[in-house]
């Protein structure tokens, strides 16, 4: 499935029109870890700072608004660090490298940008900033994840990542997210978000999870083979 899908799918991105291509350039930016990681990072000193000023049940909800921006910057920095480290120890060939490489072409630990291609880092953070978001803000829970995936895909489309590149970006940022989120909470008296709605949002992703993880235990089957 992983090969049918992957080649396919990398033939029709060679087919997609210039002018459409140029707007997805814009749209993959959601999957870059530098813009949430620095509003992130702003938005910290100034709860930390009012955090000083303020007390009783304004303290409270800053607390809580400080646990919310530490859950999505966590998410993006440790996944994004996570996919990091795989895609150069792997060291899959991306769609374009040399004029188009194999489905399955690996040179282990390359350190070399044209063979970093699984997991996508842009799919990675764009998921794991999106699902944490999804956590904070349950009302608009599915127009966070579906802004998350169409920030992943654009990798396809835009011929730097193979589809199973994608799925295990995917699966790693919903991954990472969901164990730190539950870690966050452990340290708190009071649950991040409302129990019912935690408990919706992991049966969704569960699913997501499953359905995505089928691609990369093909394509680790494949690495193995390869090193034997």
């Amino acid at each position: 499935l992983s090969l049918v899908a992957d080649d396919s799918l990398r033939n029709f991105a060679l087919q997609t029109d210039p002018t459409v291509k140029s707007v997805l350039r814009y749209i993959t930016e959601i999957g870059n870890s530098a813009w949430p990681l620095g509003i992130g990072g702003l938005l910290w000193v100034v709860l930390a700072l009012l955090l000083r000023q303020r007390h009783g049940f304004t303290k409270t909800a800053l607390r809580r608004a400080r646990a919310c921006v530490l859950l999505v910057m966590a998410s993006v920095a440790l996944s994004g660090l996570l996919a990091n480290i795989l895609k150069q120890v792997i060291g899959r060939a991306r769609p374009m490298t040399d004029g188009g490489a194999e489905v399955y072409q690996f040179n282990l630990l390359a350190f070399d940008p044209a063979w970093a291609s699984f997991p996508s880092g842009h799919a990675t953070t764009s998921m794991a900033m999106m699902i944490a978001l999804a956590m904070i803000l349950p009302r608009h829970a599915l127009a966070c994840i579906a802004i998350g995936l169409l920030g992943a895909v654009t990798r396809v489309q835009l011929g730097v990542h193979w589809a199973s590149d994608v799925a295990a970006g995917i699966t790693l940022g919903v991954a990472v997210t969901i164990v730190l989120r539950q870690l966050l909470d452990a340290g708190r008296r009071r649950a991040l978000i409302p129990y019912g709605t935690a408990r919706l949002l992991r049966r969704c992703l569960a699913s997501l999870v499953h359905n995505t993880l089928k691609h990369p235990i093909q394509l680790f089957g494949v690495v193995l083979k390869k090193l034997r």
